[in-house]
């Protein structure tokens, strides 16, 4: 299982214009693809966990503007447990996006992800994370 480090990002492992991003506590330090989209938004969501505006309870979202990872223009970072599960499409309400890429933990299940009118093109482990690429059906 290869690492993931930020010229992965750019080798295509990322597709589509939306990136979710499924997190629980613990937050921080931030880890993974959560860390580097951090960094390449000058610590953004990790200065929102220290002011505790994002906390990751269940099904909490934290929509941000992103043009530093191409091809990615939205980053939805979504609170998680192992009892949830999370709704692409309500996710998704609102924006427009016809292909996105889900990182999930490595334990987290895939089946507790619905994906109603969505369907998976690719999932492959990511170091310690799980990679979905999801299309409109």
């Amino acid at each position: 299982m290869a690492r993931m480090d930020s010229k992965d990002l750019y080798k295509g492992q990322l597709q589509g214009d939306t990136l979710i991003i499924g997190t629980r506590p613990p937050l921080l330090p931030l880890k993974g693809v959560a860390e580097y989209v951090d960094w390449r938004l000058n610590a953004l969501i990790s200065r929102l966990i220290v002011e505790k505006k994002f906390t990751a309870t269940p099904l909490e979202k934290l929509l941000l503007p992103c043009n530093e990872i191409h091809p990615i223009n939205k980053v939805i970072v979504v609170g998680i447990d192992n009892k949830t599960k999370i709704d692409i499409p309500n996710v998704l309400m609102g924006l427009e996006s016809d292909l996105c890429s889900i990182i999930l933990p490595q334990d987290f299940q895939e089946d507790a992800v619905s994906m109603l009118g969505w369907k998976k093109l690719d999932s492959k482990n990511l170091n310690n994370e799980k990679l979905i690429i999801i299309s409109k059906n």
